[in-house]
């Protein structure tokens, strides 16, 4: 009881605090838009991967760009980087996408077209008379 009264200036223990003075402190995840998170999904970067300096520059430039595709551009660009690599010539790097993404919309749109006029003229059936 003496105790108690005599050291009762004493900071109370945190309880929430981790144990292990090794461990790294949590970082919270980035704020990434659906748009953002959308568009690295075409590179398969995971959710919780900030990114980096030229992808960070590269997505503030092209941030209205990214803004303003309609439902179509998304498609085409999601088909036109699921494609193979040697039939689309896709970029290889986010940044690089979007700092070219005006360009990349056009080849998109150009590549779906081919291929969407392809496979009617394959698919089509013939009528005989």
């Amino acid at each position: 009881m003496t105790d108690a009264l005599v050291n009762n200036d004493r900071p109370i223990a945190n309880v929430n605090a981790d144990s292990n003075p090794n461990s790294k402190p949590k970082r919270s995840l980035p704020f990434k838009s659906e748009d953002q998170l959308r568009i690295e999904k075409l590179f398969g970067k995971r959710v919780t991967t900030p990114m980096d300096k030229a992808e960070l520059s590269a997505w503030a430039s092209a941030k209205g760009i990214v803004a303003d595709m309609t439902d179509r551009e998304w498609t085409e660009l999601e088909d036109f980087y699921a494609a193979p690599q040697d039939k689309t010539y896709a970029r290889k790097t986010l940044a690089t996408l979007l700092n070219n993404l005006s360009g990349e919309l056009d080849k998109a749109s150009n590549w779906s077209h081919q291929h969407t006029t392809a496979q009617r003229k394959i698919s089509k059936p013939t009528v005989w008379s």
